[in-house]
């Protein structure tokens, strides 16, 4: 499929209303009401990779389901796609199955710690990560990230803490949920390091690593620490949360012979034979699909961020280079781009309107520029030959004044050197806005 038909597929979604979906079907139960917006679970409303669907009715229609064998493929196609997209090398004798990575959480807190050990970890983080410690009878240490000018960021030092007064495991979410943060290799290192100098574990969650988003990149656990324990799963990414499968991944021989011992033990660690199809179907084929639902999921976000302020920007637009820019190079916080766009649209409360055509760009020291319409159609070329990655965004514009709030946040970026553009291009742009410059300036010195 090409990357225009996916869009159009994505664009249709699927009604999962009586489908016996736990995000719909559930929200009298859950708000006491049966139409409120489910935003509770973290699926999609997405249809799977049509491999996926076409590798499982192919199975169904063979009619027997006995015992399935342990076929090496399934954990070779988990490994081969931890290489292709995370850069991890990782061999299938490595790895374990598990129905779920909630699950295995509860399986690594009760086969490497305890009961009233202290286990690590950092809120705010996703519900099950307490549940998980508190449910096995440990005793939880909250290393809680610290909000900084720079985003959410790990407190090392209150880790340290921690580690000094007996913590025996670190439950790292990378990338984190619910901030989005992209651990950087650093980051991880330093954790690690800490972790590994007192003689504690971590445990990596990193069920949302095939999310990454421009100008960032997830590094592997097991890419900084070899005696790291990570889960991995398709059910995110591929919206596959219903057929339980997972995989654990281990740095050393002796921990995934201590996990093997315990999920022997209690009769635990095997995931069905449609879970394990899913799973083999979508790392193997699922590339395509993954790569046009991230494109298409930045487009649509920034389309429906502009969509919501239409009314605000028509007819009027302005921003601060450096508070646009700051957004962009942190994408994993959208909301970022709408907060410095909160604050922009605050500053212009009394500006007055200017018609239908003029947009003004606040630029630097109070100065305005007149952007002609001209100029949009300018950079709408240049996306349509694929050369910034707005095309979707002009094609989900609803007016022309939120076609020219794309235009001019591109622009600036183009100053600032943020989009791809051939230098002529660049330069037909610049003359573009140093054009529109002076012919502002010779406006207000009449």
């Amino acid at each position: 499929m090409t990357k225009e038909e996916y869009f159009a597929l994505f664009d249709q979604g699927v009604n999962r209303e009586n489908t016996g979906c736990c995000k719909w079907d559930g929200r009298q139960a859950v708000f006491g009401r049966a139409d409120a917006t489910p935003l509770w679970v973290a699926d999609m409303d997405f249809a799977s990779p049509a491999e996926v669907t076409d590798a499982l009715v192919v199975r169904a229609r063979h009619g027997v389901f006995g015992y399935p064998d342990d076929d090496p493929a399934i954990a070779q196609t988990v490994c081969d796609w931890m290489k292709a997209r995370h850069g991890l090398s990782i061999a299938p004798e490595q790895t374990l199955p598990s129905p779920g990575v909630v699950d295995s959480l509860s399986f690594a807190i009760n086969a490497f710690t305890d009961p009233g050990d202290l286990v690590a970890i950092q809120p705010p983080v996703y519900g099950p990560f307490e549940r998980s410690v508190k449910n096995t009878g440990r005793r939880l240490y909250k290393n809680c990230l610290r909000q900084t000018e720079n985003g959410w960021e790990m407190d090392l030092e209150n880790l340290e803490v921690g580690l000094r007064r007996g913590v025996k495991m670190l439950l790292l979410c990378s990338p984190h949920n619910p901030v989005g943060r992209v651990w950087t290799r650093g980051e991880l290192q330093a954790a690690g390091d800490l972790c590994e100098r007192y003689g504690a574990r971590v445990v990596s969650d990193e069920i949302h690593a095939d999310f990454e988003m421009p100008g960032f990149r997830h590094t592997p656990m097991l890419c900084v620490h070899p005696n790291a324990v990570s889960f991995v799963s398709a059910t995110k990414t591929f919206n596959l949360a219903g057929m339980r499968s997972s995989t654990m991944l281990f740095g050393n021989a002796a921990d995934r012979e201590k996990m093997q011992a315990f999920l022997t033990r209690m009769g635990l660690g095997e995931i069905n034979l449609f879970g394990k199809l899913a799973q083999t179907a979508a790392y193997a084929h699922g590339a395509p699909w993954l790569d046009a639902l991230l494109e298409y999921r930045r487009a649509r976000a920034a389309a429906e961020l502009l969509r919501e302020r239409g009314e605000l920007y028509y007819d009027r637009f302005t921003k601060a280079p450096d508070e646009i820019e700051a957004a962009y190079e942190r994408p994993h916080a959208v909301s970022l781009l709408a907060e410095a766009f909160e604050r922009i649209r605050a500053r212009l409360a009394d500006k007055p309107e200017q018609g239908e055509v003029e947009l003004f760009a606040k630029i630097g020291q109070e100065r305005y520029y007149t952007v002609e319409e001209k100029s949009v159609a300018v950079l709408k070329r240049l996306c349509r030959r694929g050369r910034t990655p707005f095309l979707a965004m002009f094609d989900g514009c609803r007016s022309r004044g939120e076609a020219v709030a794309v235009f001019l946040a591109v622009l600036e970026l183009v100053r600032y050197g943020r989009v791809d553009v051939e230098k002529t291009e660049r330069d037909e742009l610049l003359l573009i806005l140093n054009r529109d410059r002076k012919e502002r300036d010779a406006l207000e010195s009449d």
